[in-house]
């Protein structure tokens, strides 16, 4: 497959260890070139958003400012036009249930996810939010 996608990706993970492994599973999926941008606070987040584009929001839901549905209620208040996918340790069907009610594009429990799944979902989602875009 061509790598014909750029996607720029803001990743809001206080897990050093879960953001470093989330980098090394994209770039051992191939679908897409990226940037990936790895902050471990809201608030530097939000600074991102406000400076930067991105065509991704990859965050966790707990976060040492931040958690749990608080986190999307701020994504959605603070940045309500930045796509954004969760992902999380916790399975937890109502919680995603909400969080995709409030705007959420996804919702990844993250130690169920590959390589290839994980690109997959941020790939598809992009092509979505363009196509989306465009209409």
């Amino acid at each position: 497959m061509e790598n014909s996608y750029f996607l720029k990706i803001l990743f809001l993970e206080d897990n050093l260890a879960d953001a470093r492994l989330t980098d090394i599973l994209l770039s051992e999926a191939a679908l897409f070139q990226y940037e990936l941008t790895h902050v471990v606070r809201m608030k530097d987040a939000l600074e991102k958003i406000r400076s930067n584009t991105y065509d991704i929001f990859l965050s966790d839901l707990h976060v040492p400012d931040s958690n749990g549905i608080e986190t999307v209620e701020t994504i959605v208040r603070e940045a309500p036009n930045q796509p954004f996918i969760i992902t999380t340790g916790l399975e937890d069907d109502q919680l995603a249930i909400n969080a995709m009610k409030m705007g959420a594009q996804d919702f990844i429990i993250s130690n169920h996810s590959n390589n290839k799944q994980l690109a997959r979902i941020l790939l598809y989602n992009h092509i979505r939010i363009q196509r989306e875009v465009k209409n």
